[in-house]
């Protein structure tokens, strides 16, 4: 199962400056990341989903129900990858994702998620709803729950975007 990624120790009583382990819990994003695509990729495998790569399994998960352009989905967050379009010719050729030619601007063309796609989404929540019981549970001792670590996070992708700007000018 492999180490923790962040060092849950409590740092020295009294102390008031960031430990080491604190600095580093900052930068565990990426081994957290990869340790949840295994677990996303488990998932999909037990459930039948061989031809599925996670990375795209979260993008049919973060599209919802609702109808997007590239452009959308890559400015609301939902795909981090270069490679969009690849990922969105292999989610349609699967049959998880609809494309069409926007009505209005043809050179635009929006993706939805299909009846399979949305079997996906399906398994995908069951397990992240199996997940945040779990970690509700283990942090009712200590109050951090699935809320608290939500804000917790978005307090971190704040502050990441605030030193963006102040480092980039």
């Amino acid at each position: 199962m492999g180490e923790p990624a962040i060092d849950l120790t409590d740092p020295p009583s009294g102390s008031s400056e960031p430990t080491r382990e604190d600095l580093l819990a900052l930068v565990s994003l990426d081994r957290l990341y990869r340790r949840m695509l295994e677990v996303v990729g488990q998932a999909l495998s037990q459930a039948g989903y061989h031809d599925l790569r996670p990375a795209h399994a979260l993008l049919l998960l973060r599209l919802g129900d609702r109808a997007m352009s590239m452009t959308e989905l890559v400015s609301r967050g939902c795909y981090q990858g270069s490679n969009l379009t690849l990922a969105v010719q292999r989610l349609a050729a699967g049959g998880y994702l609809d494309r069409r030619r926007s009505a209005g601007d043809r050179r635009v063309a929006r993706v939805s998620v299909t009846a399979r796609g949305r079997e996906v989404q399906e398994t995908l929540e069951g397990m992240l709803q199996a997940l945040a019981r779990r970690i509700d549970a283990d942090g009712a001792r200590d109050g951090v729950g699935v809320t608290q670590l939500r804000r917790a996070l978005a307090q971190l992708d704040q502050s990441w975007l605030v030193e963006s700007v102040r480092i980039g000018g």
